[in-house]
């Protein structure tokens, strides 16, 4: 608060160098944050003590919201959607499969290469509703594929981006929906994560 207070004071008052070292200080904290929210989470799915509040959610439309969103955060980047003309009903916790989901936009977004192309498909497949990301980057060492899901695992050549966090999070809150999340990828022929939910009875 106390950042965010000065932040606003340094628009008035301060030069660009200055406004420029506090924005270096808001990065630094959203980082921190998102790393504690992370921990946090972890250990509630780990202790089974995170609960799920469901709704009838649209898919097609959750996903091109979503994709809209990062459209405007990411204008560098292409996001294409392909997707069924009629409505896949799920009964999901929204803001919790978002989370799933972004997890998966942002790795595409950080791994994906001078390309900047992120593929999204959603399909039907019988009672399941499945949502890829594809990225056209330089793909995932074959050794470090079954272990992408662990806790705290990051691939060789991450560079250090990420806590190794995002994919167990993903996982743990994709199979408390009663769905499965996987991956397909090989080294330069980028990677593809597929998330499967199971659709509303009807």
């Amino acid at each position: 608060m106390s950042v965010e207070l000065l932040r606003r004071r340094l628009e008035t008052i301060g030069n660009e160098q200055d406004q420029s070292r506090v924005q270096v200080v808001m990065r630094g904290l959203d980082r921190m944050t998102a790393l504690m929210n992370s921990v946090l989470d972890a250990a509630a799915l780990g202790e089974g003590k995170l609960a799920l509040r469901h709704t009838a959610v649209d898919l097609v439309g959750f996903v091109a919201r979503i994709i809209a969103l990062w459209r405007d955060l990411h204008p560098d980047f292409e996001f294409t959607l392909t997707a069924p003309d009629e409505r896949l009903e799920l009964e999901l916790d929204e803001p919790r499969i978002q989370q799933v989901f972004e997890n998966l936009l942002s790795n595409a977004v950080k791994y994906g290469g001078a390309r900047k192309l992120v593929e999204v498909h959603v399909t039907a497949r019988g009672g399941q509703a499945v949502v890829s990301v594809r990225d056209h980057g330089p793909g995932i060492p074959a050794a470090d594929l079954p272990h992408l899901f662990e806790r705290f695992h990051r691939a060789a050549g991450s560079s250090g981006q990420g806590h190794g966090l995002g994919l167990f999070i993903a996982a743990a809150l994709t199979k408390l929906h009663g769905g499965t999340i996987g991956v397909s990828s090989a080294p330069g022929k980028g990677s593809t994560f597929s998330l499967s939910l199971p659709r509303a009875r009807t």
